[in-house]
């Protein structure tokens, strides 16, 4: 492995599969008395995108040389079998391919290390080699991307103790098992509650707050992948997501009350794993909850609908005139269609800057990347322990349907080709059964064992959500971070020296190198900060239990950052967030009568129907919060008629933003007009 040192962990895979495969071929040439393969004696030539290991599409392919010839001879015989559909690509994944010697690998990466300055312990952090990565990328290794057939199972296993023994050795893998953690019903009601009541999170727009927990419930419900339902990783830039066209939604008589007439969605999943662009798509039913608005997804899409204006029937203008349409006798459903512009409209969609301020786009799918974002930062404000993140609903979902469904039903609502995918990277991680009473002949204590078995079994809420001051300023004087000030600050002083200002010298390579300067300071502090902040709730998580006992026994008073917080002390912005934390997790039992009043409903979606047409604010220290005796929001046509000279007419006109906002003024006249 010295020699192969320098190259990179791609090529060092690939030679050590060819090597034993060329060892194998001469010796049951040997054996069946025919003459070895010559080795081959040319130079290898990778074809590879230009991504780094681990990415995606970084499997290198030969791609010319008489070893290609070889190696064709070796796997499959002179034929090469027809994959054209298999290399079919999409064309949002057209791009030009360049051929890579091992060397220019090398050179390669070389440049981009000195490029990016990453060296010490950021270098360290990024060049952390996974063992699961390492195998995904045997997986799909180049013999069975050209031949379209797998590896002997000896070859498999050598590669296999190759990759465990000397490639962990000599690059440090790491063999640490990562947790699979499952989100129950009792989790999933906890992060909602937070989310209406507690979470005082900015958002860009307060769409994003109507469209996270109705994707977190369309998940918990579909146990899909968020490819199905928004735009996915990988399929970036193609808009691929839920469309309107792929919702139905319809009234029909309750089976168990003819007299009241029900909502019902069915929901096709045209992008599903595996089943993309194909003809094989699965519908999912979705019904009212009348015990918990929060968890009633029908009627958080209705929310995003009328804020569409997506009905086609006219008179539809809010929740109370779709509650009172009633199935004729004639008939047994109903179906609300669509208008035909808003077909292809994604149900799910990202925020766009305007001159009018941010924006709800008007065809961009919502991508993954950003509801990841704000999930994960939900599931940290919340106290959870682990990372939140869709795979943990998944993951819930699928524990919580094999425990009544049949394998193949359970390979259907999860989308999967065979039973052994839910047994080797689904089940959950805890043996959901009492095994303590079974063996004992007791009684099995199930709600204990569900219990232990929670996500958030170790959630607290007071966990440390940001820096302190004080680890704001230590991180400033990291010794590479104040390398790299200094290095912006001859920056600076070269380019007034030179132009007389920062902004004169626009356009010259010490502008260039100051933007780029920047981008990397920038990066280094996120990265730094995002660091110290998982050293400090890894801290809380293993030290809060001791404290907590210690308090307990020995009468100690808690300290003040470790109070928990009154939800009567939240305050927000909006009028609808204040309405919803106070009514969202009521029962409805006994909301509905003998009439069946929706008004609570009613009410709910109304609210969630204005968050859509809101622009999103922060809840700084010095923020405006909610004023109970004050109006609902500023109707957009009331505008003062005399307007003080500090006063912001942009904000004044934005009916998007909160009343407080709306009437924000300047300190002096002159910044009004600066």
């Amino acid at each position: 492995m010295c020699g192969l040192s320098r190259y990179p962990l791609p090529c060092i895979l690939v030679i050590a599969l060819l090597a034993l495969r060329s060892t194998s071929c001469q010796t049951c040439a040997q054996l069946e008395g025919q003459s070895p393969i010559p080795a081959p004696t040319s130079t290898l030539i990778f074809k590879s995108k230009p991504t780094t290991f681990g990415g995606r599409g970084c499997a290198p392919v030969l791609a010319e040389g008489p070893f290609w010839l070889l190696f064709l001879n070796v796997a499959t015989g002179p034929f090469f079998p027809d994959r054209t559909a298999n290399l079919k690509r999409s064309h949002y994944r057209e791009k030009k391919i360049p051929l890579l010697r091992p060397e220019d690998y090398y050179s390669r990466d070389a440049a981009r290390v000195a490029k990016s300055l990453t060296i010490r312990k950021k270098y360290a952090y990024a060049t952390t080699m996974a063992i699961n990565r390492v195998q995904r990328f045997w997986d799909r290794l180049l013999y069975k991307q050209v031949t379209g057939e797998k590896l002997d199972d000896i070859v498999g296993e050598q590669i296999s103790e190759f990759i465990l023994g000397p490639l962990t050795d000599e690059y440090n893998l790491d063999l640490s098992v990562k947790s699979k953690p499952t989100m129950s019903v009792e989790d999933l009601l906890s992060i909602l509650h937070y989310h209406w009541c507690l979470d005082t999170s900015p958002v860009p727009h307060e769409r994003y707050t109507v469209q996270l927990p109705l994707l977190m419930l369309m998940t918990a419900y579909t146990s899909s992948r968020p490819g199905a339902l928004i735009e996915s990783g990988c399929a970036r830039g193609s808009n691929d997501a839920l469309r309107y066209r792929d919702v139905v939604l319809r009234v029909i008589p309750n089976p168990e009350q003819p007299d009241r007439h029900v909502l019902v969605m069915e929901v096709t999943l045209m992008y599903m794993k595996g089943k993309r662009n194909k003809s094989q798509p699965t519908t999912y039913i979705f019904h009212e909850r009348d015990d918990n608005l929060a968890l009633c997804a029908i009627s958080h899409f209705l929310a995003l609908a009328l804020a569409d204006q997506a009905f086609e029937a006219q008179g539809i203008n809010s929740s109370n005139d779709i509650f009172q349409i009633a199935v004729p006798p004639y008939r047994n459903s109903l179906q609300l269609r669509w208008k035909p512009d808003i077909l292809d409209v994604p149900v799910f969609r990202r925020t766009i800057r305007t001159a009018q301020g941010i924006r709800v786009s008007p065809d961009r799918a919502l991508p993954y990347d950003v509801f990841n974002q704000y999930l994960q930062r939900l599931g940290r404000n919340a106290g959870l322990e682990d990372p939140l993140t869709p795979y943990c609903i998944r993951r819930g979902t699928a524990n919580a349907v094999d425990d009544v469904a049949t394998a193949a039903e359970r390979n259907q609502v999860l989308g999967h080709s065979r039973a052994d995918i839910f047994e080797r990277y689904y089940i959950s991680q805890k043996v959901k059964w009492d095994v303590q009473s079974t063996y004992l002949g007791c009684p099995a204590r199930d709600s204990v064992i569900r219990a232990v078995g929670m996500m958030s079994l170790t959630q607290d809420p007071r966990v440390p959500k940001d820096l302190a001051d004080e680890q704001k300023a230590a991180i400033e004087q990291d010794p590479y971070l104040v390398e790299l000030n200094r290095q912006r600050q001859d920056l600076v002083s070269a380019m007034k020296l030179e132009s007389g200002s920062v902004s004169k010298a626009q356009g010259t390579d010490l502008h260039a190198q100051h933007r780029a300067l920047e981008k990397t300071i920038q990066s280094e502090r996120r990265l730094l900060r995002r660091q110290a902040r998982e050293e400090t709730r890894e801290h809380f998580f293993a030290t809060i239990d001791t404290i907590e006992i210690e308090h307990q026994l020995l009468g100690l008073s808690v300290a003040d950052h470790l109070k928990i917080k009154d939800a009567s002390e939240v305050q927000f912005a909006f009028v609808e967030r204040a309405r919803l934390a106070q009514s969202l997790f009521q029962s409805l039992g006994s909301c509905v009568n003998e009439k069946h009043d929706h008004s609570h409903r009613v009410q709910a979606i109304s609210d969630w129907t204005s968050l859509c047409h809101l622009q999103g604010v922060s809840y700084r220290k010095n923020a405006c919060g909610l004023i109970k005796e004050e109006p609902d929001l500023m109707n957009s046509d009331t505008y003062p008629l005399i307007c003080p000279p500090t006063q912001c007419l942009f904000c004044l006109g934005n009916d998007q933003l909160a009343y407080k906002a709306r009437n924000y003024s300047f300190s002096r006249p002159q910044k009004a007009y600066a």
